[in-house]
């Protein structure tokens, strides 16, 4: 019995911060703190032990904050506060979940997409289920706990219905593309009876997705992977050939792959100042305008609330590049030990899970980096666990640690 409530919580416990990670009625730093203390609560309960290397991380974290308050001469505690508690969350249920997180996290998303499937059809091909689903979503508002307004009936998005794009139950496609991705490479390399079916039911509705970084990351995690897996030299390169060559058919004939990054580029790249055009979702122009802002703040970044984070006209911005984005709230060093943890984090689980090697790691990694030229995932708890990952594997070989006790909380 107590085996299966440990399990219940578990999936409990990850299901709440992938719904604070992108489900629109949910996706509200509001639920942060009732989050943390649950997890707090779990895992004081549980007799964990915070790691030297996180409290490394809090400390620099702590620091950084404070120069940009200086900085800026300004400081925003519900801001920081926001920041401080997604990397706790995220720290927390890696902690409680141990190497648990990746099979519940693959269970979760397969649901998700299983869900998502039937609901993609039905929208997609007729226009009557859509306005049902929508008053539906109407009847349902007194849930949404978040100031987005989002058609949506939890497990499924509206809001892009009309584009025929699966966008799950989270904001949009790219980033229901993004989270199925992380899923399908993780359930490459555990052991699982279901893994066959869920690596088809996974692939298939990343396609439906129709997200161009999605199925950029997908592509360049099975190049690295492929090339590992297969044997035979000639096989080898065969698909060193044929992917890249396939992926330029691809770019070449499809409208939202070619066409579309050509047209981002084209508008981008026309010369004007990108902080005066006024297409805030588009990514290459992003990329411009978090040049701009990162200039001059390369050390500690900008911080996260908006009048910092932005050069021009803060209440007005948006961004959707997320290596760029975390670029300028943090600086560039934290960004690089950022990725270190994340590089060393991947190891672990590759050798824990006895798939090691340097092509299969930088394969992960390098997909994760892709997708995060689309989405600003660590805006969001999620992301922020597969820093944290190597926790995991670490707590039972003896890995630095302080104990803390539920008496010596003030």
């Amino acid at each position: 019995m107590l085996q299966t409530n440990t399990k219940t919580s578990g999936y409990l416990l990850l299901l709440a911060t992938i719904a604070v990670s992108g489900v629109p009625f949910f996706t509200t730093s509001f639920l942060y703190m009732p989050l943390f203390a649950i997890l707090l609560f779990v895992f004081l309960l549980r007799n964990k032990t915070f790691d030297i290397s996180f409290l490394v991380i809090i400390l620099l974290l702590t620091t950084i904050t404070a120069i940009q308050s200086y900085v800026f001469n300004f400081f925003s505690l519900q801001t920081s506060v926001g920041v401080f508690l997604r990397v706790l969350t995220a720290y927390l249920l890696i902690k409680i979940l141990n190497d648990r997180f990746i099979p519940y996290f693959i269970q979760i998303l397969y649901v998700m997409a299983i869900i998502s499937l039937p609901f993609y059809l039905l929208v997609s091909f007729s226009p009557a289920v859509v306005e049902i689903l929508k008053a539906v979503s109407d009847s349902l508002q007194f849930l949404n706990l978040s100031q987005q307004n989002l058609p949506t009936v939890i497990v499924y998005n509206l809001y892009r219905a009309h584009e025929i794009r699966n966008t799950g139950p989270f904001w949009e496609p790219g980033a229901f593309a993004g989270y199925l991705i992380l899923a399908f490479m993780f359930n490459e390399f555990i052991a699982s009876q279901k893994k066959k079916r869920v690596r088809i039911v996974l692939l298939v509705t990343i396609l439906t997705t129709f997200s161009t970084t999605g199925y950029l990351a997908l592509t360049v995690f099975l190049v690295f992977y492929l090339f590992v897996k297969v044997k035979s030299p000639l096989t080898k390169l065969l698909i060193i050939i044929l992917i890249p060559a396939s992926s330029y058919f691809a770019y070449s004939n499809l409208d939202f792959l070619g066409k579309k990054i050509e047209a981002q580029i084209e508008r981008a790249t026309s010369g004007a100042d990108p902080y005066k055009k006024d297409l805030n979702t588009q990514r290459f122009l992003n990329v411009l305008r978090d040049v701009i802002d990162f200039k001059g703040h390369e050390t500690v970044g900008r911080g996260s609330n908006p009048k910092t984070r932005y050069s021009y006209n803060p209440d007005q911005q948006i961004r959707t590049v997320g290596l760029t984005d975390i670029l300028v709230r943090m600086g560039l060093p934290f960004v690089l030990l950022m990725l270190a943890f994340l590089y060393y984090s991947l190891s672990q689980f590759l050798r824990v899970n006895n798939h090691y090697s340097i092509v299969t790691t930088l394969g992960l990694f390098s997909a994760i980096l892709v997708t995060l030229m689309s989405e600003v995932y660590f805006n969001f708890p999620l992301y922020w666990c597969l820093l944290f990952l190597h926790f995991a594997y670490e707590e039972t070989s003896g890995s630095l640690s302080i104990p803390v006790s539920r008496a010596e909380l003030p």
